[in-house]
């Protein structure tokens, strides 16, 4: 998945883990010495065969302005899906750099399917 905000992000990231038993309680953090720890712990317990990555990035034309390469993770072969905010039918500028990144998920990463 790759989302445009950090908010979008984490709110798949928090929707992916409920779905796979997660609860409010396992992610408040009350008395958990090493978040991190505590939320790689969490994922981990997902059978391999689920898990997904899930990408956020700060906004649609930010890929172009300050591109990551996306050959530094794994994506080849992998299924993605692309979470933007805009409308990209209604808006030309959008549509424009959907399709850039999209071409750049297709070539560069090498992606199975969008």
């Amino acid at each position: 998945m790759i989302a445009e905000g950090m908010l979008r992000g984490d709110s798949v990231l928090s929707a992916y883990l409920f779905e796979h038993g997660v609860t409010w309680e396992d992610l408040s953090g009350v008395g958990v010495e090493d978040p991190r720890a505590r939320l790689a712990e969490l994922l981990e317990a997902i059978p391999e065969a689920d898990r997904v990555v899930i990408v956020s990035i700060a906004g649609i034309h930010n890929t172009a302005q300050n591109p990551i390469d996306s050959r530094e993770i794994k994506l080849r072969g992998r299924e993605g899906r692309i979470a933007f905010d805009a409308d990209p039918e209604e808006n030309p500028f959008v549509y424009g750099a959907t399709v850039r990144h999209w071409k750049d998920l297709e070539t560069r990463a090498r992606m199975g399917k969008l």
